[in-house]
């Protein structure tokens, strides 16, 4: 008797990886770490790349690095700098600089 897999080799693949590297989505088949997005560029052979200087990525996910916000725009300070894993922070208005807009 020959004996049987149980599941196809992709099937078996994606039931070893750990959940959220398993999560299907539209376009890939792994979801990058905080502070990482897909790796575009088969060539280098990773999955996922830190995020470039003046992005960031909060969560799990497939989508590209998002660009940090910038106070400047709404006329606000600098509360806190971004980094890959978290949006920079707005704080107070400019000073002599009211009205500003709202975060």
């Amino acid at each position: 008797m020959k004996p049987r897999l149980l599941c196809r080799p992709l099937s078996c693949f994606l039931m070893l990886l750990p959940w959220p590297l398993a999560t299907l989505t539209s376009t890939t088949l792994w979801q990058c770490p905080p502070g990482e997005e897909p790796d575009l560029d088969p060539g280098q052979g990773t999955l996922c790349r830190p995020c470039p200087p003046g992005t960031f990525s909060a969560a799990w996910g497939s989508s590209p690095c998002q660009p940090h916000a910038r106070c400047s725009l709404w006329r606000r300070l600098e509360a806190q700098v971004g980094t890959a894993t978290r949006d920079t922070l707005c704080g107070d208005c400019w000073p002599g600089n009211q009205p500003c807009l709202p975060n």
